[in-house]
């Protein structure tokens, strides 16, 4: 999980026109110098406007200095988008805690299979001295020592057979030991290694769950309502009439993550400025959510192309 899942949304509106626009460059934020410049974003909508051109064969929209403004403004993130940050941010942490602790397992398990291999190949070792030196014992006790000076000969030897065999088996003990620890502290690894999946999980899950209920706005279609007022004379009475028309005015852009994306939102808008409305397709540029595939290559979908004729 690139585990960062807040959606990308447009603002809606409902369109009953639509008609050729101009536009232009406006304001962009002093936040986004080194993101876009002027010339770049004139790059950007020469490139939709060849794009929806190509693909539509009519053209919907032109640059032009007196056109209907396009600013890129700086919007402080909202509490809850900063709160789902903060958790991927976590998320990020977690996951490279995880891949050490995995990448530590491979080298601990290798460890402790060597040292497994070596504390049985020490144990075959000190169960041969013990079956030598009980084997002794039993053959000295079988041969019953003839004289005081064998029976003292043979106890010295004895002695001397079961200390070196008491400092193998303590010397084999502390070898245990410490494949004990090793094995402890590979235990200890592999709890830490499995409540960190769980932090995982968990923190994952809550990003998901607030994520449903968060909506970036990204880009947005400023409308403007003209009101004009008719009075006339019809069968000797005055009549007013009152008719409201809607005019998109401008575009303003809120955030973008990429040149990719600040063009796929324009595209979003401009089909907004000249009156086209949202339909729910997916993979469509005029989807209420901003696609990922508009990201990778800005194109129409063919019920994009529908909506544009029926409209346009």
């Amino acid at each position: 999980m690139n585990y960062k899942t807040l959606l990308l949304c447009f603002f809606l509106f409902n369109f009953s026109y639509a008609s050729f626009q101009e536009v232009r460059i406006g304001k962009i934020d002093a936040y986004y110098k080194d993101k876009i410049t002027k010339d770049e974003l004139r790059e950007i909508l020469d490139e939709i406007e060849k794009t929806l051109e190509i693909q539509l064969d009519m053209d919907i929209f032109e640059y032009s200095n007196s056109g209907k403004v396009i600013d890129i403004l700086y919007v402080p993130a909202s509490k809850l988008e900063q709160r789902i940050n903060k958790k991927i941010e976590k998320l990020h942490i977690k996951r490279k805690r995880i891949a050490k602790l995995r990448k530590n397992f491979s080298n601990k398990e290798d460890e402790i299979d060597a040292f497994k291999k070596e504390i049985e190949a020490k144990n075959s070792v000190l169960n041969q001295k013990v079956n030598q030196y009980n084997d002794y014992i039993k053959e000295q006790n079988k041969n019953k020592a003839k004289t005081k000076k064998e029976y003292n000969a043979i106890q010295k030897e004895a002695k001397s057979r079961q200390s070196r065999l008491n400092i193998a088996i303590k010397k084999y003990k502390k070898d245990q030991q410490s494949f004990r620890r090793l094995v402890l502290s590979y235990n200890n690894k592999g709890f830490s290694y499995n409540n960190s999946i769980r932090e995982f999980m968990r923190l994952r899950k809550e990003v998901e769950t607030l994520s449903r209920s968060f909506r970036k706005i990204k880009g947005v279609t400023i409308e403007e309502q003209e009101i004009t007022l008719k009075t006339y004379i019809k069968n000797g009475q005055r009549i007013k009439e009152r008719s409201v028309n809607n005019i998109m005015n401008k575009i303003e852009i809120y955030g973008f993550e990429s040149r990719e994306e600040l063009k796929a939102i324009l595209a979003h808008e401009i089909g907004h400025l000249v009156g086209i409305p949202h339909i729910n397709v997916k993979g469509a540029l005029m989807n209420p959510l901003l696609q990922e595939s508009q990201k990778y290559e800005l194109h129409l979908t063919p019920e994009d192309i529908t909506n544009f004729n029926e409209y346009f």
